[in-house]
């Protein structure tokens, strides 16, 4: 993921789009089968009884209460069809949504890949860049939610890494100061490796004398990541 500039990179387009050009992308996407967003707008799911479930099930994540839901079925039945769907009808709802296909280069045993398919992938609704680059770039440091994500990313039970609290206080210092250095935080944050002794250097430069960055493997901070980034999106103004 390349990040660039004080906006956190990315492109910058126009989510709006010509209702006509919207109409024949659906009708084009039905007549060759395929689930695509102009598509699923426009027919829905016309699975009611799963929309409900789907609905509280993201008002209990709202409330911090995760849950899944299970979806199967044969070549052809829908499946896509109404995962676009639920999507949808997430990001409506205020959510940041990702979409992870398993593969052999993304396989569920390994974490690390996992979360940088799924953060690659996410997106919030009328943005065009990923979910975490809108949320940094939304982030208030000086309001009560960043205060709170960091009061929390500090104490042990968060069971997190010091290089996460570390590079909120840094990202709160250097996002108007240092484009590289902030971005540089934020590709921690969605998952690239970050110099320990780089980030010792800035934390002493920021006052602290002995600045503990314990040793983490890959997969444990990838673990940590998927405790993280929800908190991040919330404290950006997500949902969930």
């Amino acid at each position: 993921m390349t990040l660039a500039g004080t906006s956190f990179g990315f492109p910058t387009v126009d989510a709006a789009m010509d209702p006509v050009v919207a109409a024949r992308r659906a009708i084009e996407a039905l007549r060759s089968g395929v689930p695509s967003r102009d598509a699923v707008a426009a027919t829905g799911s016309g699975q009611v009884a799963l929309e409900d479930r789907f609905a509280l099930l993201t008002e209990a994540a709202a409330a911090g209460r995760p849950g899944g839901l299970l979806i199967g079925g044969g070549f052809g039945s829908g499946k896509s069809h109404l995962l676009e769907h639920l999507g949808r009808l997430a990001l409506d709802a205020g959510f940041a949504v990702s979409r992870v296909v398993i593969s052999k280069e993304t396989p569920l045993f390994d974490p690390a890949k996992v979360f940088a398919a799924a953060v690659e992938s996410a997106v919030v609704a009328d943005r065009p860049r990923p979910a975490l680059v809108e949320a940094a770039a939304a982030l208030d440091v000086d309001g009560r939610p960043f205060a709170e994500l960091l009061r929390w990313a500090a104490t042990p039970g968060a069971e997190l890494n010091e290089r996460f609290a570390a590079t909120l206080v840094q990202f709160a210092r250097a996002r108007q100061t240092d484009a590289a250095w902030a971005n540089t935080l934020v590709r921690f944050w969605s998952g690239d490796p970050i110099n320990a002794a780089e980030l010792r250097r800035a934390m002493k430069q920021s006052g602290e004398v002995r600045p503990v960055l314990s040793p983490v493997s890959v997969k444990e901070l990838a673990l940590q990541r998927w405790r993280f980034a929800p908190r991040l999106l919330a404290a950006a103004g997500s949902r969930g």
